[in-house]
């Protein structure tokens, strides 16, 4: 996982993914995701890539939504406690690289492309981003009643 530090220095640190149920879990340690000499998170700019090895990115890109620590790390700075759990939003594949060097996403399907495009309407983190119905209508259930 990398991350920019509260430092505002770039950082990594291992990681792993949890099986949990929602499937958006990652462990990792407790000064990755938070910085106790200035009592800040380090959630800024923080992705886990599993499987990451010279700049491949196998199983995707997940980008980092939010953490938790022991409190006696954060509070009493107790090292035996220096754990962390990071909640991870749905993780981006790159599946074409330009000649800029850059990702992007391409979808096999059109299905797939509704069905991020969805992801992204139903999450809160992404409130903020204007309403695309007039450029993707959504069929709307057909209630006989």
């Amino acid at each position: 996982m990398f991350f920019i530090g509260a430092d505002h220095k770039p950082h990594w640190c291992s990681a792993t993914s949890v099986q949990a149920n929602y499937r958006n879990l990652v462990a990792t340690a407790g000064h990755c995701v938070y910085d106790t000499e200035s009592n800040k998170a380090t959630l800024d700019k923080w992705v886990f890539i599993p499987g990451y090895y010279e700049g491949k990115t196998p199983w995707g890109i997940y980008v980092g939504k939010q953490a938790f620590t022991h409190y006696d790390y954060d509070v009493y700075e107790d090292g035996d406690r220096n754990f962390a759990f990071v909640t991870v939003c749905d993780g981006v594949l790159p599946t074409k690289v330009t000649k800029g060097g850059t990702y992007e996403k391409v979808w096999e399907t059109s299905a797939e492309a509704r069905a991020d495009a969805s992801r992204l309407d139903d999450d809160p983190a992404y409130s903020n981003i204007p309403d695309r119905e007039d450029l993707h209508p959504r069929p709307r259930a057909f209630d006989p009643g």
